[in-house]
């Protein structure tokens, strides 16, 4: 299934077809996720999750390059 903007995940009040990478980090620390790497130059960032996900202590979040 091809996902649109009708058809997205939501996550943290925003879809997951239309944002971006820097929108999503403000998302994810507004919401207590700690960053414990946040770099352009790498394809995951990682987080300290404890406070947003219970049981948890990592969250890492991959990205991909943008396509039409």
């Amino acid at each position: 299934m091809l996902e649109t903007l009708k058809t997205s995940l939501v996550l943290y009040g925003g879809t997951l077809a239309s944002t971006t990478r820097k929108n999503l980090r403000q998302r994810l620390k507004s919401n207590f996720a700690n960053p414990l790497r946040e770099q352009d130059n790498y394809w995951f960032d990682i987080y300290e999750s404890s406070k947003l996900l219970k049981s948890t202590d990592r969250l890492f979040v991959g990205y991909s390059l943008q396509t039409d």
